[in-house]
């Protein structure tokens, strides 16, 4: 029997027990290496996107047609949850506070980087708080006038708006279909005058009443008034021409060469989510979307996907930032 103290340090102890406690102790480190490593492999439940928009709108619909195509490349339940609210930061609040692990993702969109200038202050800092996952899909304006206006073309509205003030209506303060005519005004020397609404549909029946001259709105929701008669497109916002609208020249084409202004979804995780966890994420979202079928999904909403690598989705969303916001400055825009 062993009477040895087995508190002793090994100083004072036989040297056939220190050999025994050495062996001991190294297959006791042997038997708990595997527990130690044996973390399951990414994703081992279900991901969320998280939207911070009601259900229905374009960002709700590509978020749930994304969840579709990663849940079929990650063989992972992926769903949508939607917290609409405050200009999405209410879901981009609770992305970044959430656990850095890719179970977490924001749709992101343009009112993202607006609202990093716009909203302040803002709970978060909506890119250094945040990693890239990737682009989903973007979605050109069309500039749309009523049938019978005068303005032919979208260089008729400039001339006229060099010498007097033309109205125009936007879907509210600080979004897209407001800041892009800013831009083009601040490019052009032209003055609009801006009114907004609470969504462009109310801002199409005001057109089409006469109470405004133009609408900068999303491909997707002008399309079928401008198929049906009731709008003439003028120009859209992309640097190519819309399959949608293939005789429709572009604003480059038209006034501004080289502009590319169009609405942008990409994925955002919490910053600090492991560098394994979202290249998994881009390389499975890079896969889906490179489907000619999803491509052909996404073209009949208006948009086109934007497929690429997490660091080109996060340079898109440091220059958005700056571009956008540069025009929330000028303007002195607030909501």
């Amino acid at each position: 029997m062993e009477t040895t103290d087995p508190r002793l340090p090994s100083a004072h102890l036989p040297q056939w027990l220190v050999r025994r406690r050495q062996f001991l102790g190294a297959m006791g480190l042997a038997s708990l290496a595997p527990l130690a490593h044996a973390q399951p492999a990414f994703p081992a439940r279900p991901v969320t996107i998280v939207v911070g928009f009601a259900a229905g709108g374009i960002a709700d619909t590509l978020a749930r047609i994304t969840a579709s195509l990663l849940s079929q490349q990650l063989e992972q339940s992926v769903v949508v949850d939607n917290r609409a609210g405050a200009g999405g930061t209410i879901a981009a609040a609770l992305v970044a506070k959430a656990r850095k692990d890719g179970y977490t993702l924001l749709m992101a969109s343009n009112g993202h980087a607006v609202n990093a200038t716009m909203m302040k202050p803002l709970p978060f800092d909506a890119v250094e708080d945040f990693a890239a996952v990737g682009g989903v899909a973007q979605t050109p304006l069309v500039v749309v006038v009523r049938a019978d206006s005068p303005y032919k073309t979208f260089a008729d509205v400039i001339t006229a708006a060099r010498s007097k003030p033309v109205p125009y209506g936007s879907g509210g303060a600080g979004t897209l279909t407001h800041l892009l005519p800013e831009l083009v005004a601040s490019s052009t020397a032209a003055s609009f005058t801006h009114v907004p609404y609470r969504g462009t549909g109310p801002a199409i029946v005001d057109l089409l009443g006469g109470q405004i001259e133009f609408v900068m709105d999303l491909v997707q929701t002008a399309l079928p008034q401008v198929q049906g008669g009731k709008l003439r497109a003028l120009a859209v916002s992309s640097r190519r021409r819309s399959p949608q609208l293939p005789n429709v020249p572009t604003l480059a084409e038209a006034t501004m060469p080289g502009l590319d202004a169009q609405g942008w979804y990409g994925l955002l995780a919490p910053a600090g989510t492991p560098a394994a966890v979202l290249d998994k994420l881009n390389a499975s979202l890079d896969k889906a979307l490179a489907d000619p079928a999803v491509a052909a999904r996404f073209a009949a909403l208006g948009s086109t996907p934007i497929a690429g690598s997490r660091e080109e989705f996060m340079t898109l969303l440091r220059s958005e930032v700056k571009r956008w916001g540069d025009i929330v400055i000028t303007k002195k825009i607030t909501t």
